[in-house]
């Protein structure tokens, strides 16, 4: 399972934010937690929580187009 964090959703990934722990503890239980890179210069994000790694939107789109993949935007 991935968790991958685009917009301003990378910003709880962000070291010290009060969401980003919960992001490691997923990271631990074997979620690989994914930010985009893109969104994350835009914000200027450079320190991730444990656990959570930049990753280009393309791995994103090589996701969503495997088969039994099922994508959740929100």
């Amino acid at each position: 399972m991935t968790l991958f964090l685009v917009q301003n959703a990378v910003l709880a990934a962000r070291e010290g934010a009060s969401h980003a722990g919960g992001y490691s503890d997923l990271a631990r239980a074997g979620v690989a937690v994914v930010a985009d890179a893109f969104a994350l210069r835009e914000r200027a994000v450079d320190r991730l929580a444990s656990g959570i790694e930049p990753s280009g939107i393309d791995r994103l789109v090589s996701l969503a187009l495997t088969p039994q993949t099922r994508v959740i935007w929100h």
